[in-house]
């Protein structure tokens, strides 16, 4: 320890424990500070400092806890996610009518977000269950259509994360313990629905994906059989993908294994060649198959005793 009487006859030396913006002053002053990440407790939480001491010292239920989450890596680790088929949102999911998927926990529709508003109205109107956004809003209002959460229906989406009944969907089976994750198709950039905008250019690219994309990937799906996600993610993250926000590598990687099965299930050339020249414009394309191949892994490990 240091002698009061030499405190201020050396450097000072300073240790910041938790909040960085404490130390940023001394640095401005060019005074070494060492940072220790640290954070309260469950941030604070009293409530949940006593459920977590209890646990800690309620052997038995420690042990519990602790073999409970081994059991749940074991399961995470243990995954095989692979695409098996295309289909509608209704048959996979066995969609009640007039529904639409959100991304995102329960919400009513008044704290809903304007992106994901309009994203429900433009799904309506997809769905020809309206003309217009006015009549789209009003069966909303009057509570016409229901709205869930994509997780109820073991789904998931990005963004706005939309699923109505006619959109295809990926359905991917976790091989290892026979549940499914699912999800739409990738619209892109532009005007799309998973950004919340709906008009004539979003409708154009939803039908495509409805009429064309969809049936040639399920053709080319059950030609080939199932593909493995995660082999392809583990690939593209070597070569540079991150799987979030960048899939050049995957979506690269995905196309040269299908495309093949495509052509010999006999989808015609310009019908290939439009897919290719999508996925070439859309760097995210492989991120829904990602985002249903975690959903599969992570929901084969839920509700473990």
């Amino acid at each position: 320890m240091t002698n009061k009487k030499n405190l201020f006859q050396q450097d000072i030396r300073i240790i910041n424990v938790g909040l960085q913006g404490f130390s940023q002053a001394i640095k401005e002053q060019d005074v070494p500070v060492q940072e220790i990440d640290w954070r309260p407790p469950a941030d604070g939480d009293a409530n949940l400092i006593n459920i977590l001491k209890s646990i800690h010292y309620d052997q038995d239920l420690f042990g519990k806890v602790n073999n409970a989450n081994a059991i749940v890596i074991e399961r995470i680790q243990n995954a095989n996610p692979q695409i098996i088929d295309i289909v509608s949102a209704q048959e996979a999911m066995n969609l009640p009518p007039f529904t639409i998927l959100h991304a995102g926990p329960p919400v009513s529709w008044e704290r809903m977000c304007g992106p994901q508003k309009r994203a429900v109205l433009g799904a309506i109107q997809f769905e020809s269950w309206a003309k217009n956004e006015i009549e789209a809003l009003e069966l909303v209002t009057k509570e016409k259509v229901e709205l869930y959460p994509c997780h109820k229906f073991n789904a998931v989406g990005p963004m706005t994360g939309i699923i109505s009944p006619s959109m295809p969907v990926l359905v991917i089976q976790n091989e290892t313990y026979g549940n499914y994750g699912y999800s739409t198709f990738n619209e892109g950039r532009g005007n799309t629905l998973w950004f919340g905008v709906y008009d004539e250019e979003t409708q154009i690219r939803l039908k495509w994906i409805q009429e064309v994309l969809g049936p040639a990937m399920k053709a080319a799906i059950n030609k080939h059989g199932p593909l493995n996600i995660f082999d392809i993610v583990e690939q593209g993250v070597q070569m540079g993908d991150e799987c979030h926000a960048r899939h050049v590598a995957s979506s690269a990687l995905f196309i040269k294994k299908i495309i093949p099965a495509m052509l010999e299930a006999g989808v015609s050339g310009k019908t290939v060649s439009s897919i290719i020249r999508f996925v070439d414009e859309n760097s995210h394309f492989f991120l829904n198959f990602t985002l249903a191949a975690v959903k599969a892994t992570m929901d084969g490990a839920h509700n473990m005793p």
